[in-house]
């Protein structure tokens, strides 16, 4: 492996039985100046030692700092939407030879004209938890928000949920 300018890390036997100790399981680096600290884990639930490297790291951690933006379509008046469209797809010269550069011509006009009118805006902590949650659909989002709902009322009103079927007032007094 030295060859490939790889190091091998683990230098101690990883298989040990009675009559033998072998060094079976292995892990390599291509970077020698990295501070690691390779480990073998003494367990008995295998006939082979658990490796594991603790690497340090000097990077430093970024806050996540790319927010989503959306369409809010709700308040889009569409009348004056396809209004503007048009007028400015009126004054678009149609005969300039190019097919690719009037259809990019037509796709920047929708996209201008759809920001000025429904601006993106940041989505919320809990949109942004669903786009990243695919299988999660509208239906059953619906169903967790009203879940959600009854459950934020009951411990508003002093409710302990004691089972499925058993809700009680809490008339316990500290």
């Amino acid at each position: 492996m030295l060859a490939y300018n790889r190091t091998q890390l683990i230098t101690r036997p990883t298989r040990i039985t009675d009559h033998s100790a072998t060094l079976l399981d292995h892990i390599y680096t291509n970077n020698i100046k990295m501070p690691v600290q390779p480990r073998i884990i003494l367990s008995d639930l295998s006939d082979h030692l658990p490796n594991v490297v603790m690497i340090k790291s000097f990077c430093l951690k970024q806050k996540h700092s790319s927010i989503t933006l959306s369409h809010n379509y709700k308040n889009l008046n569409r009348s004056t939407f396809l209004q503007e469209i048009k007028d400015v797809l009126d004054m678009l010269p149609v005969n300039n030879g190019n097919l690719c550069q009037v259809v990019n011509d037509i796709h920047s006009i929708f996209n201008d004209t759809m920001r000025k009118h429904t601006p993106p805006q940041p989505l919320s902590r809990n949109r942004r938890k669903l786009l990243n949650n695919p299988w999660i659909t509208q239906a059953l989002y619906k169903s967790i928000k009203e879940k959600n709902k009854i459950h934020r009322s009951l411990v508003k009103n002093d409710f302990k949920i004691k089972s499925n079927l058993h809700i009680t007032k809490d008339t316990e007094t500290n």
